[in-house]
């Protein structure tokens, strides 16, 4: 995603200014609208410089495995931890349990 930077932005060792345009991620870019620090850019902008790779990973959004059905948020696993816990990660697809309860 690419962004018009209306204040600036620092991340890291990275600074950008006010007009300056952004690659970043797409939930980064999402965090720079919602917070009024960028405006989305025009298409076809060349980007000025770029958040992605900063060291900090996406969030997962979709679970390992498949969802046999779109429409449907897919099982949790039915395992539990350590501590008597239920595990609160996804269901492989035909499965009851996730991929570190699997075996």
């Amino acid at each position: 995603m690419k962004v018009k930077v209306q204040t600036m932005i620092r991340r890291g060792k990275a600074m950008y200014t006010n007009g300056k345009i952004v690659e970043c991620s797409e939930r980064d870019g999402a965090g720079f609208l919602k917070h009024g620090l960028a405006v989305k850019a025009p298409e076809g902008a060349k980007a000025d410089g770029s958040f992605l790779n900063s060291g900090r990973p996406e969030r997962a959004t979709v679970p390992k495995g498949e969802v046999t059905d779109p429409g449907t948020e897919p099982a949790r696993c039915t395992a539990r931890t350590k501590k008597g816990n239920p595990c609160a990660r996804y269901a492989i697809a035909g499965s009851d349990t996730c991929d570190r309860h699997a075996d």
